[in-house]
């Protein structure tokens, strides 16, 4: 295919490949489907494919699951999005037609998924959290991925106690704090360029790397719209507003008790992200009072400063506001997008009026991935490669 006869939604798979030490398989010209996701809540991307297999050549590589896959991907002469998974299960086989073809179905996850049943972390460190997560990455999760880390400050004295990599990271990120972003919600996560341990705060700062548009003449086609167009959306939710006050998003009780002084203080704190999700005449109605009371025993031993006492109403309330409004967008796939990136939505409002319609402003502007899907359809199908991409955006649509 070239570049001059591609059309949106088209797909290059580049490399699909199957290996292991009795020999490798070329995938490539075997799917029928692919499936990619990527997600900022979890630590891995996972694949799922459909592989149609003739005169079992997968059974004759004796596939026992201990195989690795190597994907390449994207649009005719665009952005090549490349993975690497461990071959977890195969399931649903089944025949077709005579019975010298199979429908299997593949699930790979990430290697570091699989070192993470193996190894172990029992160690203490006198570090900053960046540091300590880099260390867990390179020795404990045996990962030969880079790693993208946000700034932590103070350094911290942990134990951790015989965890598995995985958790042992999830203890010491809600432990951090981010020396350019309060609400320090530090997540771990994959995408196509590999792993990255930064904020959502952060992430949103990044600005949109693409726009998409939504089409709303009447009579107009997907099909002969751009690349950038926004195929379908919906909108899950745009607000939870009893969730946001619980959560602290107005008020947040800090309670504190020092064992050795026997003294109980507690502290009420307005987060910072006040004013982000919340008008004036909300914050006067509902903010009088705390939404969300948090006790956390002082630290009496000679550890240095975590503020953890400080820095928890922030995330909450940050985390809320985050929650509140979101968008799920199916656009034609190119590989340039990735969870953890900030991309543009244009809607425009739903109304019957003459010339240009004003865009809707509860769903329109910069949204963060939070999670997506490189889907790759059937031959029949079309477009056949697609991405379903999920989108927060924690700001009133007429906020600062």
């Amino acid at each position: 295919m070239t570049v001059a006869s591609y059309s949106p939604g088209d797909v290059i798979i580049q490399e699909f490949t199957l290996s292991s030490p009795r020999g490798s398989l070329d995938l490539s010209l075997m799917y029928a489907t692919i499936k990619i996701f990527e997600s900022i809540f979890v630590p891995n991307a996972v694949l799922q494919a459909d592989i149609f297999d003739v005169n079992d050549a997968l059974g004759n590589l004796n596939i026992i699951g201990e195989e690795e896959i190597k994907i390449t991907l994207g649009a005719p002469g665009g952005t090549m999005a490349s993975y690497t998974f461990a071959l977890d299960t195969i399931s649903n086989q089944e025949a077709q037609g005579s019975t010298k073809s199979k429908l299997w179905t593949l699930h790979g996850v990430g290697q570091e998924t699989m070192y993470s049943k193996t190894n172990f972390v029992q160690k203490s460190y006198d570090t900053d959290i960046s540091s300590i997560v880099q260390d867990i990455h390179q020795k404990y999760l045996m990962s030969t991925k880079s790693l993208i880390t946000e700034a932590t400050s103070c350094t911290q004295k942990i134990l951790i106690p015989n965890y598995d990599p995985f958790k042992a990271i999830d203890m010491v990120r809600r432990r951090a704090v981010s020396t350019q972003n309060q609400s320090s919600t530090f997540l771990y996560f994959e995408n196509a360029l590999g792993m990255n341990f930064k904020t959502i705060e952060g992430m949103l700062k990044g600005g949109a790397i693409k726009s998409f548009v939504h089409q709303d003449a009447v009579g107009s086609s997907i099909f002969i719209n751009t690349e950038n167009n926004i195929i379908s959306y919906e909108v899950p939710q745009i607000a939870s507003s009893t969730e946001r006050v619980a959560m602290g998003g107005l008020k947040h009780r800090i309670s504190t008790y020092n064992i050795r002084t026997r003294k109980y203080n507690f502290q009420d704190i307005i987060p910072d992200f006040i004013n982000a999700y919340n008008s004036g005449e909300f914050i006067a109605k509902y903010g009088s009072k705390y939404g969300k009371h948090s006790f956390i025993p002082v630290d009496t031993a000679n550890r240095p400063f975590t503020s953890i006492d400080t820095m928890t109403p922030q995330q909450l309330a940050y985390v809320a506001n985050m929650m509140q409004n979101q968008v799920k967008a199916k656009v034609y796939g190119d590989a340039i997008v990735k969870a953890g990136d900030v991309v543009n939505l244009s809607i425009p409002e739903m109304m019957n009026v003459t010339g240009p319609v004003p865009l809707d402003p509860q769903i329109s502007g910069n949204f963060l991935v939070s999670r997506l899907c490189r889907n790759v359809a059937t031959a029949q199908e079309k477009p056949r490669y697609v991405e379903n991409l999920e989108l927060m955006n924690g700001k009133l649509a007429n906020s600062p």
